[in-house]
């Protein structure tokens, strides 16, 4: 799905670095200028007294000879140097006594006015002698004020008590200063642009190239794994064994055991389906073997029962209701083992052990016969393979029967042993009257349980042996190499169970 500039990643971590620099560099730009202005005002301040004080030295000859042409002249060439807007002669009593323009001081300031108030005390006494003053109507100027001393040559027109004449004022213009301080901002406000777009540019290719492409790997692999395909990988370049190619390792990782998982699953499907059709056939030929004979001797016994009982032989008929009570019992106890066989299967609540186990249980209940489970050490830390644990557990279930019916034991076991972790060896034994091997060979008839054992051990890649003799009991032996799916797992404790 396609999403919005704004809506990515590229554009949130480039704005949120941009925004944060941007007014960071504002800001100290912004500084930068007030404390430049601030030094510039100072340094103009210190000008205009130091101006002020010249121009007071050049007017003190005119003004202790009293020519007002010469005064005017003087005044008119000080207002026209660059940046004085005004310069004026303000006696003690505040009349302005000469001002060049001459409309300047008109009418004349009292201490309250402003431009004046900010300068004296209300006892009248001077505070400073410079300061920036912003008229109503008028853009801001720097006022300096010079002081005029009565000085003894003055005696002769003001009283000595009178320490001080008037006042020197001139104004200044700060138009100057504050479009270079203006242009110096600009500047400044310029570079912090210049500098956030080349900050914000490295920050977006970065994590174009170090996170976004690389994250964006991730959605064909995971859009796959939703719909159950584990094939995907994400691609790790060289180089990339940072925190993301971790990541990524992880997710092919588990992508491998999902796919190991699913692959499993599907062969555990293929092998209880294959179980649930060789069960149907091993049942039929059950049923047909066992049951459907006993059925006909029953039905040939009862009919010979009831010729022997019409003909009034009720020895003969008592004998051959004994052998149909016999034949009804092993009836009963086929069925029971089939449905014993039926019952039992492995699935997610119980292991293959559990289900061994209390297969072998009940067997021991149903059969009379003593039967024992011994499983080797480290046999329960083993994981086998769905198919494997399907195919052993029916082996075991044959072998049993096969026991049941035809040995004649009274003791059989089951063993398993893990040989090191190589191979599992599976030994069901009894001591029976056993067998001749060999003339079971010679024999044309179908034997379909060895048949049967022996094809199940190959299905899972192992092998099938017989030993008996008679009257020594019979071994069956399958050993099933341990592939790599087949690893340890502490599902199933180690049991030995008698």
């Amino acid at each position: 799905m396609e999403r919005r500039f704004t809506q990515s990643l590229r554009f949130k971590v480039t704005v949120g670095v941009a925004l944060p620099v941007f007014l960071l560099l504002a800001a100290l730009s912004a500084i930068q200028y007030l404390r430049e202005r601030q030094l510039l005002l100072e340094r103009l301040e210190e000008s205009a007294i130091r101006l002020g004080e010249v121009m007071r030295g050049g007017l003190r000859q005119a003004m202790l000879s009293q020519d007002q042409e010469r005064l005017r002249q003087m005044l008119r060439d000080i207002s026209s140097q660059e940046s004085v807007l005004l310069v004026a002669i303000v006696n003690e009593r505040g009349e302005v006594r000469a001002a060049e323009p001459a409309e300047g001081f008109h009418p004349a300031p009292d201490r309250s006015s402003p431009g004046c108030v900010d300068c004296h005390r209300p006892s009248g006494t001077l505070m400073r002698h410079s300061l920036i003053v912003s008229l109503p109507g008028e853009a801001p100027v720097l006022r300096s004020s010079i002081l005029i001393p009565n000085e003894p040559a003055c005696y002769a027109c003001h009283k000595s008590t009178t320490p001080y004449l008037g006042v020197l004022i001139a104004d200044f213009s700060l138009s100057d200063l504050e479009r270079e301080s203006a242009a110096d901002l600009r500047l400044s406000l310029g570079l912090a642009v210049l500098a956030t777009v080349f900050v914000t540019s490295g920050v977006y290719l970065l994590v174009h190239h170090q996170v976004v492409r690389r994250v964006e790997r991730f959605q064909t692999p995971l859009r796959q794994f939703a719909l159950g395909d584990f094939s995907e990988r994400v691609r790790v370049q060289a180089g990339e064994q940072d925190e993301l190619g971790e990541l990524a390792g992880a997710v092919n990782r588990m992508a491998e055991g999902l796919s190991r998982q699913a692959e499993l699953e599907r062969r555990a499907r293929e092998a209880r389906q294959e179980a649930i059709v060789e069960e149907r056939q091993r049942l039929a030929r059950e049923l047909h073997d066992g049951v459907a004979q006993v059925l006909g001797y029953v039905n040939t016994k009862a009919m010979a029962a009831r010729l022997l009982l019409r003909r009034g032989e009720t020895a003969g008929a008592a004998d051959q209701l004994r052998q149909l009570e016999e034949a009804a019992r092993s009836v009963f106890v086929d069925l029971r083992q089939a449905i014993l066989d039926l019952k039992t299967t492995v699935n997610g609540e119980r292991g293959f052990l559990r289900a061994l186990e209390q297969y072998v249980e009940r067997f021991r209940e149903q059969s009379g016969i003593s039967t024992d489970l011994v499983l080797g050490e480290g046999m329960g830390a083993l994981e086998l393979l769905p198919e494997s644990e399907v195919h052993l557990l029916r082996i075991i279930q044959e072998a049993l029967t096969n026991v049941r019916k035809h040995a004649a034991a009274a003791h059989a076991w089951v063993r398993f042993d893990p040989n090191g972790g190589r191979a599992i060896s599976l030994t069901v034994g009894d001591d029976g009257r056993g067998f001749d091997p060999a003339a079971t060979d010679r024999d044309r008839r179908p034997h379909f349980g060895l048949h049967t054992m022996r094809e199940r051990a190959e299905a899972v890649g192992g092998t099938f042996a017989v030993t008996s003799t008679p009257g020594g009991g019979t071994r069956v032996v399958v050993t099933l190499p341990l592939s790599k799916g087949e690893s340890h797992s502490n599902d199933d404790e180690s049991l030995g169970r008698g």
